[in-house]
């Protein structure tokens, strides 16, 4: 998993990295709501120079789903 999306995740979600898992999923982090979430995307778009659509960011539900995302 790229460290850059690692550090994003941790800023904004204020967890520990070592907790920072592709599974890990929205619903298992009480911080990870709306809001936070587009805080998140915002992050990551500007961080890796990418765009989502408004469908592919309701559809995010894991760091998985943000690193096929970020890949793709």
């Amino acid at each position: 998993m790229d460290d850059r999306l690692v550090e994003i995740l941790e800023k904004i979600l204020l967890i520990d990295r070592s907790s920072i898992t592709p599974d890990l999923r929205r619903e298992d982090i009480e911080d990870w709501d709306s809001m936070t979430h587009l805080v998140l995307i915002s992050d990551i778009e500007e961080e890796f120079g990418v765009s989502f659509s408004d469908e592919q960011i309701a559809e995010v539900m894991s760091v998985a789903d943000l690193i096929t995302l970020i890949s793709s």
